[in-house]
């Protein structure tokens, strides 16, 4: 209730005092005179009554519509509350997605079987991107039996290829700190590691066989790969290697 109201609340018990106090005062006066001061304080009466219902309910209505208001913004922010803790319960769930994806590629990666199997998808995969279907052949057998991952056709001639996934030596390679024992230790096993690879994959150069007298090594790992571009795995140890 605002202070116009209380006032004119005062006034109106102010007024009510004084007609108490006018009647006694007035109690001996002549009765017209009476009469005639009655009517005016009932007319006083009357108008303050209206002047003090219309306070009250222009108040009354204000306290409603700020009520109104305020509940329509406490639910408002409750539904955008809500809406960003479901938004966050969501990326805090595909996280977890994510995670438990990248445990379960990461444990995939230790056993070296699977990470055969997952080479020799991914080379599938960029052959059927780039290449034909009649222009490469996947697990082709030679006549010994032995199977390459993969061989490309040019000109009825073949072209062995054979992935490779060396990475144990790698990771230990890249968790060392540069120009420490243990780094330059690991970067020799590695580089070992990839000499005995090209040495298995140039047994599938066989020309009696129609294959050319080269054979590609595919590097599942773009880190291995690019490590080896910019010479920072084997810059200072050969990575030849005499295939027959």
């Amino acid at each position: 209730m605002d202070t116009l109201t209380i006032v004119l609340l005062i006034v109106f018990l102010l007024v009510a005092q004084g007609i108490t106090l006018y009647f006694i005062l007035r109690r001996r006066e002549p009765p017209a005179e009476e009469g005639s001061g009655m009517v005016l304080l009932q007319q006083q009466m009357q108008e303050l009554a209206r002047t003090l219902d219309a306070r009250v309910s222009e108040s009354s209505k204000a306290m409603q519509e700020n009520a109104h208001r305020q509940f329509s913004e406490s639910s408002r922010l409750i539904k955008e509350i809500t809406t960003e803790l479901t938004s966050v319960k969501e990326i805090g769930r595909q996280t977890q997605t994510y995670a438990e994806q990248l445990q379960s590629l990461q444990d995939l990666l230790k056993n070296p079987k699977q990470r055969g199997i997952l080479g020799e998808y991914y080379l599938e995969t960029v052959l059927r991107n780039v290449m034909s279907p009649e222009d490469y052949k996947i697990q082709y057998a030679f006549k010994n039996g032995e199977i390459v991952d993969a061989v490309v056709i040019i000109n009825k001639k073949l072209v062995p290829v054979d992935s490779k996934f060396s990475l144990d030596n790698y990771n230990r390679f890249v968790s060392t700190q540069v120009g420490t024992p243990e780094r330059a230790t690991a970067e020799k096993a590695f580089v070992n590691d990839l000499k005995l690879r090209i040495t298995e994959t140039a047994k599938y150069i066989r020309p009696e066989e129609d294959t050319m007298d080269f054979a590609f090594m595919f590097i599942p790992s773009e880190g291995i790969y690019y490590d080896l571009l910019t010479n920072q795995i084997g810059s200072s140890t050969s990575l030849g290697v005499n295939g027959s």
